[in-house]
């Protein structure tokens, strides 16, 4: 049994893990969740098959420790599962990536205009999930997003690691929520625009 998870090194979880181990497995998980999350999302830049394709990514990672040479190298590794999930999603609904972490590249087809968009609705939505969220729920999610990780915001705010997860997972489906709302409205506004 893991007492402290994030003591431990890569390399000895994915030794324990593939002792059958699940939570060491698990702690691989909430480690770099956000990290992989991060890396589809700047390849299919579509916040709502993220977390799917990153669930996706880590079942694969699963099925595949056993070959998994060097357990130092499991963040590399794990992101080049990522990226290749993130490539064979857009593959299979016919779409080019909108970026790659490889660089810029000519069929990057995001304007600075854009991403400025983007990035003021991210914003937008941080702002109004603050609003809606309440004590720890919103010390929790703020604390995340600044990358801090479960057990950290645990040690910090003295929440039990399991209020912890269960308070970032409600504060990202309100996340969630809001940024689909917010885009809509954004849509909507920019059609009416192009209609003039």
């Amino acid at each position: 049994m893991l007492d402290r998870s994030d003591e431990h090194s890569d390399e000895w979880l994915v030794q324990h893990a593939l002792r059958g181990d699940n939570q060491a497995f698990e702690a691989l998980y909430l480690r770099y969740f956000k990290f992989v999350c991060t890396l589809i999302f700047n390849v299919v830049h579509d916040t709502t098959c993220v977390e799917d394709l990153a669930q996706e990514s880590f079942v694969k990672v699963h099925a595949k420790l056993a070959s998994l040479r060097n357990g130092e190298a499991f963040k590399t590794w794990l992101g080049r599962i990522a990226m290749n999930t993130a490539r064979d999603h857009l593959r299979s609904v016919k779409r080019k990536p909108l970026c790659t972490n490889e660089g810029w590249e000519e069929s990057c087809v995001v304007t600075f205009e854009e991403q400025i968009q983007q990035e003021l609705l991210f914003y937008q939505v941080v702002h109004v999930v603050l609003q809606r969220l309440i004590g720890g729920q919103r010390d929790c999610f703020v604390l995340h997003l600044q990358g801090n990780s479960p057990a950290e915001i645990s040690q910090r705010l003295g929440l039990t690691p399991g209020t912890v997860r269960t308070y970032i997972s409600k504060s990202y489906i309100v996340f969630r929520e809001e940024y689909l709302r917010l885009r809509n409205v954004c849509d909507d506004e920019s059609k009416e625009t192009d209609r003039w």
